[in-house]
């Protein structure tokens, strides 16, 4: 791999967006001036002494060849907005999650999917309808603050107590895979507007990273026909082997299942994972609210002669694990530096650091976390398709209390690897640890 000297370049072209009639229509938006930083909740404990991570031999740590990388950054905005009375009451948190997404190589591809991006983040703040960019419940930021000024009107015009004031639409994502060939995001969004329980929907977003071009399901395949009765059929057959499905599905029959799950092959219900091909539902779709969202994961080696070859992954070889260590410390020219990441607010000192990949790793992750009885993942933060004896410059904070930054990759059988990232009580140093840690104190 080149070292990567066009990351900033292709990020700001994300939002270049003229290229079509919907855009125009949509730039005259006036977006309010972007949010602060939230900052990161202290927290008084201390994480409790974690095993050694596993141990891997030199030999086991000598990087294979790499294919294309993919690199994806988040970028938040949050728009908080309070009562027109006193201005202390929230009424209304809008936020979304946007992937920035740089291609090896590619800029001109990683342009026209960031432009893509950038259509679907205007989509969601206006709430705009009748293109390809709708989201499937459009409410858009200026429609949502009429609801929620409304709605504290009328409570506060009445005096009416312990109900809800406070309005959100909340929109973020995961990268479900990227490599040479596809990225895969899959955007979660969820509303609230009072009442029992908000509207949540997800949608999968897939791209070829050889053309930008968005895929559809009849991209995968030269006879498309015969590959969606094969999706039909198999999820039919998922749905009526496992109690699972049946306790889920209980709008429809089981003789209702092949024409009611073939409407699922559609844009925006589908994508590829590591597993497989996954289709899934909307809320409510085939049974209640709390029954969630119908999924069907459909594995590569079932998908092999249906699709087309190259939507199959590349066989992942090598093996490898990571390690962490203040910036001044690592020699110059020990890695390749693929990526710089800032993760301070303005007024916060620097801990700069090296997170550096010995051997081959994959889907490499950074994760915000938060801690109740067990760490919960909150929103990605970085991605890497994959890295080899490669590392990432890191500016961040290390709170003293609970870590709050969980490093994640994929080794090259599959399996997951979750760490901490936080600093040794002995004499400072900066360490990776378990994430099946428990807090004391």
């Amino acid at each position: 791999m080149k070292k990567i000297l066009a990351f900033v370049l292709c990020l700001t072209m994300a939002f270049s967006l003229a290229a079509c009639a919907e855009l125009d229509a949509l730039k005259n938006v006036e977006l309010p001036p972007p949010p602060t930083a939230k900052e990161t909740e202290e927290v008084p404990e201390t994480p409790a002494a974690a095993p050694e991570a596993r141990t891997v031999s030199e030999e086991e740590k000598k990087a294979e060849p790499v294919g294309k990388l993919v690199i994806v950054r988040d970028e938040k905005t949050v728009i908080e907005d309070h009562d027109p009375a006193e201005g202390t009451q929230l009424i209304l948190t809008f936020s979304y999650d946007t992937p920035k997404v740089y291609i090896e190589g590619m800029d001109e591809v990683s342009a026209k999917i960031n432009e893509y991006i950038g259509v679907l983040d205007d989509t969601y703040y206006t709430g705009a309808t009748g293109t390809e960019y709708d989201v499937t419940a459009p409410v858009g930021y200026n429609m949502l603050l009429q609801e929620a000024q409304d709605n504290f009107a009328y409570y506060h015009d009445n005096n009416e107590e312990n109900v809800s004031l406070e309005f959100s639409s909340v929109r973020d994502y995961d990268v479900e895979r990227g490599d040479g060939n596809v990225l895969s995001l899959l955007f979660h969004t969820a509303t609230y507007t009072g009442g029992a329980h908000g509207l949540y929907f997800d949608t999968g977003y897939v791209f070829d990273t050889q053309t930008g071009e968005r895929l559809t399901l009849a991209d995968l395949s030269s006879d498309y026909d015969g590959l969606a009765a094969f999706l039909t059929a198999r999820m039919v057959d998922i749905a009526g082997s496992s109690d699972k499905y049946k306790e889920q599905i209980t709008n429809i029959t089981t003789e209702e299942y092949s024409e009611s799950f073939a409407k699922l092959l559609r844009d925006g219900s589908w994508y590829f994972n590591n597993e497989g091909l996954v289709i899934f539902s909307y809320p409510e779709e085939f049974g209640s609210y709390d029954a969630g969202i119908l999924s069907f994961t459909i594995p590569y080696a079932d998908l092999e002669g249906k699709i087309d070859a190259k939507f199959i992954p590349a066989e992942k070889k090598g093996k490898g694990e990571f390690n962490i260590s203040a910036m001044k410390d690592v020699p110059e020219g020990s890695f390749q530096m693929i990526d710089k990441l800032n993760l301070l607010s303005e007024d916060a000192q620097a801990e700069e650091l090296c997170l550096s990949a010995k051997g081959n790793v994959y889907d490499v992750r950074l994760v915000n976390v938060s801690y109740a009885d067990k760490f919960y993942e909150l929103e990605t933060l970085w991605y890497a398709s994959e890295m080899g004896d490669s590392a990432l410059q890191l500016l961040t904070v290390i709170p003293e209390g609970i870590p709050n930054l969980m490093l994640k990759y994929r080794l090259a059988d599959g399996s997951e690897q979750s760490f901490l990232v936080s600093q040794s009580g002995k004499d400072g140093s900066y360490i990776l640890i378990n994430d099946d840690i428990e807090a004391v104190g």
